[in-house]
C-alpha cells in the first residue's frame, strides 16, 4: 500500500513506483489522502496527519479485505510526511509485515528550526488565521514549495526542482496547502 507526503497525489510518481514493485510480485494500490487528487473531501488541499493516519487504516482495512490478498504479509511504502505515516501505523500494533519509509519526515521541531524566524511567524499567523477562519467558513492557504528564501512550506535548495520533478505535465495540482497545517 502506497500513499505520497505531504500535499502531493498519487499521480505524483506512484504509478511507476507501484509497477515497479508489481513486477516484482506485488500486488500494489495506492490512493490520494482525502482532499487531495481524485479522492473525496472538502476543503480541498487540507494535510492533517491525523486524518491521513485514518486514510491509511481505511485503506488497510480495505486491501486486507480484497481477494486473492494474504492480510498477514501487507507492505507499507511512505515518502517524507506519509514516511513518518507508516512509522507511526507500524507501531499501534496493525497487521503489517513491512514498512519501507522513503525519507521519512518525524520530527516537526527539527523541520521548525530550519525555517526563517520570519517565515515561521508568518506561518504561525496564517495557521491561525486559517484554523480561527475556518469556524465560519473561510479557508487560508499557503504554498507548498518554494525557492529558499520563499514564503512557503518546504524552499529548501533541491526543493522547487525536486518537486516538479514529479508533478505529472497535465496535472491539476495546485501549489497550496490548508495553512491550519502549520
Amino acid at each position: 500500500i502506497l500513499a505520497h507526503g505531504f500535499a502531493a497525489e498519487r499521480s505524483f510518481q506512484l504509478p511507476e513506483i507501484a509497477r515497479y514493485f508489481t513486477e516484482h510480485g506485488y500486488a500494489t494500490y495506492y490512493f490520494d489522502y482525502r482532499c487531495f487528487g481524485d479522492s473525496d473531501g472538502q476543503p480541498r488541499h487540507w494535510v492533517d496527519p491525523r486524518r491521513h493516519q485514518q486514510d491509511w487504516r481505511n485503506a488497510i482495512d480495505h486491501v486486507s479485505k480484497l481477494d486473492g490478498i494474504d492480510p498477514t504479509r501487507l507492505a507499507l511504502w511512505g515518502s517524507s510526511f506519509s514516511g513518518g505515516h507508516v512509522l507511526q501505523l507500524a507501531s499501534e500494533g496493525l497487521p503489517i509485515a513491512a514498512v519501507m519509509a522513503q525519507v521519512p519526515h518525524i520530527n516537526g521541531i527539527a523541520t521548525a528550526r530550519n525555517i526563517p524566524l520570519k517565515n515561521l511567524l508568518r506561518m504561525t499567523v496564517s495557521g491561525l488565521a486559517d484554523s480561527i477562519g475556518s469556524m465560519v467558513g473561510y479557508q487560508h492557504y499557503s504554498p507548498v514549495v518554494g525557492k529558499p528564501g520563499d514564503y512557503a512550506t518546504m524552499t529548501s535548495e533541491e526543493c522547487w526542482d525536486g518537486w516538479f520533478s514529479i508533478v505529472p505535465e497535465h496535472s491539476q495540482w495546485q501549489n497550496k496547502v490548508l495553512s491550519r497545517a502549520f
